[in-house]
């Protein structure tokens, strides 16, 4: 039994030939894509066809499951398709209706591109909003409101033939680590794990084809080993809440598992636990502990039968309309300190966000005011306008507060937050706070509207 088949993984970025190579050695079930592999639609569709002919005809295999992160907001690899606005403005606006269509136009545009598999939707609850590394990726902080976000979700993109994955199990939204960097550790008693767990049992329900495990250790259950290594919730995943679908880990090369697990012990520990299909978005790491699976298979006929599975057969072939996304996108503003601006007069925008989206984003909306007879511009000249729009998020996390407080007295400024509005309470009452629920161009060109009292 070849052990790629129960391998995803990554690819090397601008090297076709390095990446066949890889290809040829491990063979993998699932290749994921990410966002630096290509820069357009057009080269993207040129690298799933590659792939795909390279398996069937090279290597005589049917085409592997091309995967994706498309959450949605930002997390989105795919920004130039018809994509969702994210998890915390669909929970915010809290209209399931409106997270099922964001679901099936996620599934048609990911299938109709030549993906499979999507690692979505996030399932886990904010209960500890130090957590930087979840926010505004979940549905909100109540267990009810995520599970039926998730569930709509879930059933709106299998619909369209592309296979859900309820992540990350069983909940990363109680630590304060990010388990890209290091290992954490949840103190929470069962009966709490339990009770954000819920939106899990609710995605099973829903039928959803695969579930992530997260690289936390939840130390009331399994004080050894992490989820995505432990027996222990692999067990309680497939037993206790009679899961049939197929297990997959969260990247093997996140800092919480490659610095405490060598590839020999990741190999070993992740097929005894009972993963079906480990992710290694590292193509280097991947290739090692590829090469230390061979020892550990042994029969792997259900978990064969589970990924098969995935290539979801009967799909709808109707396009949901990409307006109705706008419009769900355009209803993000939320005041929680109104202030307008004066649009006769000139408008700044200080860019504080960490997204490297953002600065485009905020171009095309100064070229859009520009249009319309105003003087807006982008400038981190503090004393370049009496008018400020400023934007970021997690003023909590990030100190940023300290600035926009010196920087806007004496002014007329308003914070725009793409994030969770939990760092309502730092700014100063003079300074206006508007959240757009995300990064997406619709709901920064609307919340920045709306500060100029068009929206």
């Amino acid at each position: 039994m070849d052990s790629g088949r129960f391998m995803q993984i990554g690819i090397y970025p601008n090297d076709m030939e390095k990446t066949k190579s890889l290809l040829r050695k491990i063979k993998p079930v699932s290749v994921i894509i990410m966002g630096n592999e290509f820069s357009n639609l057009e080269e993207l569709n040129g690298l799933i066809k590659m792939i795909n002919e390279f398996y069937m005809k090279e290597l005589k295999l049917k085409e592997p499951l091309i995967a994706v992160d498309q959450e949605g907001g930002n997390v989105a690899r795919l920004r130039d398709i018809n994509y969702s606005p994210g998890n915390y403005l669909l929970g915010k606006l809290d209209n399931p209706k409106f997270t099922y269509y964001a679901g099936m136009a996620t599934g048609y545009e990911l299938r109709n591109l030549g993906f499979h598999w999507n690692l979505a939707p996030v399932l886990d609850v904010i209960n500890n909003t130090d957590n930087y590394i979840v926010m505004e990726r979940s549905f909100g902080d109540n267990p009810a409101k995520v599970a039926a976000h998730g569930y709509n979700f879930i059933l709106g993109m299998q619909e369209y033939g592309v296979a859900a994955t309820s992540k990350h199990f069983p909940g990363h939204g109680s630590v304060m680590e990010d388990s890209h960097v290091t290992l954490p550790v949840d103190r929470r008693p069962m009966q709490s794990i339990l009770n954000t767990m819920y939106p899990f049992i609710k995605s099973i329900e829903a039928g959803v084809k695969s579930i992530m495990m997260t690289h936390i250790v939840f130390q009331s259950f399994d004080v050894d080993y992490p989820a995505s290594l432990s027996k222990k919730w692999h067990d309680f995943l497939r037993n206790d809440l009679n899961f049939r679908g197929i297990i997959i880990s969260d990247s093997m090369d996140m800092k919480a598992i490659r610095n405490n697990f060598n590839p020999r012990e990741i190999a070993k520990l992740s097929f005894a636990a009972g993963v079906d299909v480990i992710e290694c978005v590292d193509p280097d790491l991947a290739l090692e502990i590829h090469e230390n699976l061979e020892n550990d298979l042994s029969d792997n006929s259900s978990r064969l039968m589970r990924i098969e599975d995935l290539y979801i057969k009967n799909t709808s072939k109707v396009r949901p309309p990409p307006e109705v996304m706008e419009w769900i996108s355009s209803r993000a503003p939320t005041w929680f300190k109104e202030l307008k601006l004066d649009p006769n007069f000139p408008i700044q925008i200080y860019n504080l966000s960490p997204s490297k989206y953002m600065v485009p984003i905020l171009e095309r909306i100064v070229n859009d005011l520009k249009s319309n007879g105003m003087e807006a511009f982008i400038s981190q000249d503090e004393g370049a306008s009496k008018q400020v729009i400023l934007v970021g998020k997690n003023l909590h996390i990030n100190g940023n507060f300290k600035k926009i407080n010196d920087l806007c007295k004496g002014k007329r400024c308003v914070y725009l937050s793409t994030g969770v509005p939990v760092d309502t309470g730092l700014l100063t009452e003079e300074i206006g706070y508007i959240n757009s629920g995300g990064d997406k161009y619709e709901n920064i060109k609307a919340s920045i509207y709306s500060i100029l009292g068009f929206y």
